[in-house]
């Protein structure tokens, strides 16, 4: 999977000063919002190409393993109808570490695509921050005759 960007690796300060606002500093706030904005929203493309992606991984262990599991138990239960059910294939699919390992790496993934949503989210919120905080002293400027 070609990633335009590392995978994340994002500390929490990292993130901590990506959605933080340095009041002391507006004008580079608004210049950092669009690169923030770009890079996080490639971060979150690139988890959510990772989540199909793991998502895909685990059905195909899953159908994989189905197949296997019920050859086993038909040999083990010989082949009359209705003696192997499908919660007994289900069962052994589910317990099989193969499995297991795919299920992990797809819940993983779904997290990783969590937090760099919420990243996003706190980043649109910064914009909308400070757009406002841009009208607020415009409108002081025009009051105080600057």
């Amino acid at each position: 999977m070609p990633a335009i960007l590392p995978e994340f690796t994002a500390s929490d300060s990292d993130v901590v000063n990506a959605v933080s606002i340095n009041e002391d500093d507006i004008m580079a706030e608004y210049a950092s919002v669009p690169h923030d904005l770009m890079v996080w929203g490639v971060r979150q493309a690139n988890a959510a190409e990772s989540v199909s992606a793991a998502k895909f991984a685990l059905e195909r262990v899953e159908a994989k393993l189905y197949f296997e599991q019920r050859e086993i138990l038909r040999a083990e239960y010989g082949t009359k109808r209705g003696e192997v059910t499908e919660a007994m294939i289900n069962g052994k699919v589910r317990r099989d570490g193969e499995y297991e390992d795919a299920r992990l790496d797809y819940i993983e993934n779904e997290a990783r695509y969590a937090r760099t949503r919420a990243v996003c989210e706190a980043l649109k919120a910064k914009r909308d921050m400070l757009i406002s905080v841009g009208a607020t002293q415009r409108a002081e400027a025009r009051t105080s005759g600057f």
